[in-house]
């Protein structure tokens, strides 16, 4: 596989990640919706049980969702920061016309789009 073939598959992998992360985070909210609910319900139990299970129970839920909802916005960022990087990599292997913007050959002298005389910057050893 080329470089840039390697750096195509390294955005997208990180993409499906921090996607994927995204919805870690929507899980955590949730989990802190149903634990707040189940706790603020503990004290209106009609029935005539103990409401302290409930309330121990909905605050555990609402500790693990904003812990859930933490951890995985965390990393998320880090995937997003990640594919920043092998984006801009990405663009100095793939040499665009200044004029048009569209990607063109490191052979050509002249961008096939527009006309454009392309000056191409000196390949990294």
């Amino acid at each position: 596989m080329s470089s840039r073939e390697l750096l195509l598959q390294d955005v997208e992998d990180a993409r499906a990640k921090e996607n994927v992360l995204w919805i870690y985070v929507l899980a955590g909210l949730v989990i802190i919706i149903v634990g707040v609910t189940l706790a603020s319900h503990a004290e209106t139990n009609w029935i005539g049980l103990s409401s302290r299970p409930y309330l121990q129970t909905g605050a555990v839920l609402a500790i693990l969702g904003v812990v859930t909802a933490i951890a995985a916005g965390y990393v998320a960022a880090v995937y997003r920061e990640k594919k920043t990087k092998f984006m801009a990599q990405l663009k100095e292997l793939i040499p665009l016309c200044p004029s048009c913007g569209k990607e063109v050959s490191f052979e050509l002298k002249l961008c096939p789009y527009c006309g454009e005389k392309l000056v191409h910057p000196k390949k990294k050893k």
